[in-house]
């Protein structure tokens, strides 16, 4: 959601984050890497949305047979905010 405190302000948003997926596909941590404009609420609102996405769980083979594992990954992403 578009931050309340940037409402009026009309001011577009960036919030670049790197996120943990775990093997389950949900995001285990989400960190804020980088946020413009700052003071306006984005980095928190960014965070707390991806927080609650679901992804494709990374997979790595598995030693010994052509099978694979779900693993936990790093992910970068993005979210771009524009004034209602």
């Amino acid at each position: 959601l578009y931050p309340e405190k940037a409402l009026g302000s009309g001011a577009a948003g960036k919030v670049i984050l790197q996120i943990v997926v775990d093997e389950t596909g949900a995001v285990e941590q989400a960190e804020v890497f980088k946020s413009s404009p700052e003071g306006l609420g984005f980095a928190e609102s960014a965070k707390t949305a991806v927080s609650q996405w679901r992804y494709e769980p990374a997979y790595q083979p598995t030693d010994g047979d052509n099978s694979m594992e779900a693993v936990a990954a790093y992910v970068t992403v993005v979210v771009k905010f524009t004034a209602p």
